[in-house]
């Protein structure tokens, strides 16, 4: 991951295996997580996200490369902020 903070965490041993992307689209900010191709995922990527008024409007895009695969678990905190 790129030295950048995001409204969320993700909770994965090897960061090799995925790669983060801040992106902006229109002039809002948006992430892009990307899996690359033939990569096989066997622990699940926990994404936490820590709501506040941002992460309401958050775009979050995720990219499976070809034959790639993986288990994506999402965690709200449950509080607005």
């Amino acid at each position: 991951m790129k030295n950048f903070s995001v409204p969320f965490t993700i909770g994965y041993p090897n960061t090799k295996d995925y790669v983060l992307a801040k992106c902006y689209e229109e002039k809002r900010e948006s992430y892009r997580l990307a899996i690359p191709a033939g990569k096989q995922l066997k622990e699940p990527i926990k994404i936490s996200f820590r709501s506040s008024a941002k992460t309401l409007d958050l775009s979050l895009q995720i990219e499976l490369g070809k034959g790639a695969s993986a288990t994506l678990i999402e965690d709200w905190d449950g509080e607005l902020q």
